[in-house]
């Protein structure tokens, strides 16, 4: 485990490195989430042999610290992970986003061009509104989320993790050591994300790639999944991941291995 220390928070942002040869990649995880959990099984899958994994958590999440004047905007977790490249003088590099880490991914080409080399995002939040759990956190308000609404959730993947539900067990155990309040304002800040973003993405004149489980394809159509035609008619490299639906390269860690794979060449 590796860190740096953020004096305009007093805290550290922590993350895991995995491999030491050939080009470092950045990996951002989904919301609140700690990034060895998303990715260490992808990471070290052979497919991506050659390559140097950085598995970053945001402030808040896994093993970084939480920090008490961190507003857990999408600005200010681009600003952390570009503190982190900077500090490890691996920019321009690729960086995969999943899920909230896609739209964090975004947020940081956008800022800070020089940084990022080539943008994977594995679903991630495109436009306004949300995904299913953001659209559910924050429809409520955050004491009713950190007094009531977290424990009982909690609790329900506790148990079902114990009936043998290892997905469950994994976002138990990540929200279990969370910021209860950095789980709700990431779930905000997805909601309420910037109108022309996935514009600002579709317009970006870096290579880009979107990765989508087969199960969300065939799900009826969301407001918060862009169309693989219009995806394709920007120039984006697009894959779809056999056999999963959102939970992606836990599912299917072979499968994404070889689409990462494929899109860093």
């Amino acid at each position: 485990m590796q860190s740096l220390y953020l004096a305009q928070y007093d805290a550290f942002i922590r993350w895991h490195q995995v491999g030491h040869v050939g080009p470092k990649v950045v990996y951002l995880p989904g919301l609140s989430l700690p990034a060895a959990g998303c990715f260490v099984l992808l990471a070290s899958h052979p497919a991506l042999d050659g390559t140097t994994a950085i598995l970053l958590d945001y402030l808040g999440s896994g093993v970084s610290d939480t920090a008490t004047g961190f507003d857990y905007s999408l600005a200010a977790h681009a600003d952390s992970v570009a503190a982190v490249i900077d500090h490890l003088e691996c920019g321009p590099c690729p960086i995969m986003g999943y899920s909230m880490g896609g739209t964090v991914a975004i947020e940081l080409a956008l800022r800070r061009p020089d940084l990022v080399s080539r943008l994977i995002v594995a679903e991630g939040n495109l436009f306004p509104g949300g995904g299913t759990a953001s659209r559910r956190i924050a429809g409520m308000t955050m004491a009713e989320f950190i007094e009531h609404d977290l424990p009982a959730t909690v609790a329900h993947l506790r148990t079902a993790a114990v009936a043998g539900d290892e997905r469950a067990g994994f976002i138990a155990a990540s929200w279990a050591m969370a910021c209860p309040r950095g789980i709700y304002e990431n779930a905000k800040m997805l909601v309420t994300i910037a109108p022309d973003l996935a514009d600002r993405f579709f317009d970006m004149p870096l290579p880009r790639h979107f990765f989508i489980g087969e199960k969300t394809l065939a799900e009826p159509p969301s407001p918060d999944r862009p169309e693989i035609a219009k995806l394709e008619g920007h120039g984006i490299g697009t894959a779809v991941i056999a056999g999963v639906g959102h939970e992606l390269m836990r599912g299917n860690a072979a499968g994404f291995a070889a689409a990462l794979a494929a899109s860093l060449k």
